[in-house]
């Protein structure tokens, strides 16, 4: 059997799930990397506090 040349509607469609998926990808990393930043920054904020009121 002879495989069927893809024409262009597919070759776009497959293009566009091909995106979605690097998407995806790329929107897992940035919220992870936003969720670390916010720990660090709110660490350092309770740390900068509590040693302002530590009793040294």
């Amino acid at each position: 059997m002879t495989e069927a040349t893809p024409d262009a509607t597919e070759i776009a469609a497959h293009r566009k799930h091909t995106a979605k998926r690097l998407n995806e990808h790329i929107k897992l990393s940035t919220a992870y990397v936003n969720a670390i930043t916010m720990a660090v920054a709110g660490t350092a904020g309770i740390a900068a506090s509590a040693s302002k009121f530590a009793l040294v």
